[in-house]
Parts: structure tokens; sequence; C-alpha cells
């Protein structure tokens, strides 16, 4: 198993573009995922009882304002540090990483 830290994007997006470039500040850390893929952290995060249905987790969507499953445009990084960013179809790597301010 591999751990995933997973990222919500929290600006509204239209159609299915997958970003290259992650600005972090456009996004929401939700917590890390133990999975054995990047096909598995989707699956986790997109299942009716996982860990996102607790209502602490719950609570934290309302307030942070996000999407309750993982959708085109999220972020999950792995412990290497890659980036990757959900797809319309399966993953592509980020080539680039903005920390911004």
């Amino acid at each position: 198993m591999s751990k995933y830290a997973v990222y919500y994007n929290t600006k509204m997006r239209t159609g299915f573009d997958t970003p290259t470039t992650w600005d972090r500040r456009q996004f929401v850390f939700m917590g890390d995922i133990e999975a054995r893929t990047l096909d598995s952290v989707f699956h986790i995060l997109n299942q009716d009882e996982g860990p996102l249905t607790t209502q602490e987790r719950q609570d934290f969507i309302r307030e942070k304002q996000v999407h309750t499953s993982m959708s085109v445009g999220d972020v999950a990084v792995d412990e290497a540090g890659e980036a990757w960013v959900c797809a319309s179809l399966g993953w592509e790597r980020v080539s680039e990483v903005r920390e911004g301010v």
C-alpha cells in the first residue's frame, strides 16, 4: 500500500479541462489515503461508504465548500512527491507546481 495526499480543486471547472500546472492556492487538502494505485484512490473516494462519509468529514466538506467525491481536476500526490491530476480518462502527471501566496 502507498499513501497519497488528496487535494480537491475549489475552483469551478467547465468541461473536462485537465490542468498541467497545479496552483496549490486553488486546492483544499482533504487528507491522506492509503491505496495500491491512483485508480484505487479514485475508487475509494467515489464509493458510498468511504473515508469521506464520516460526519466529521462531511462537516469539513460543507465548511470548505468542496465536492464530496474525486472529480476531474483534483490532485493526488504520491509518496515520492509527484503530483497527479485526475483526468477525464485516467491520470496525468502535473508538469509544474506553483506554491503561490
